[in-house]
């Protein structure tokens, strides 16, 4: 499954390539909504399905990559608690 961007963000390919692997439990990665670079490879952003509201955090870090699976309504509620997840 490929999975395109919606902003004007540019994501690394191996990252497209991380999230269209996973399969989540609430929403399918169809687009990335937000792409926030963090430090070297470390990022977090937010991915989903927009034509159901059903979006996801993700962090990725290297080659590790961590998903919140919980089904948010909300683009910005998610890249909020993605952000929260990455200050832990």
């Amino acid at each position: 499954m490929s999975v395109s961007v919606k902003l004007p963000v540019n994501v690394p390919d191996r990252v497209l390539r991380m999230l269209g692997t996973f399969r989540g439990k609430y929403s399918h990665f169809e687009s990335v909504f937000f792409y926030v670079p963090i430090w070297g490879d470390e990022a977090v952003g937010v991915v989903g399905d927009g034509d159901n509201a059903a979006y996801e955090w993700f962090h990725v870090k290297g080659r590790d990559l961590w998903v919140s699976d919980a089904g948010y309504g909300d683009t910005n509620v998610a890249l909020r608690d993605a952000l929260l997840e990455f200050c832990k």
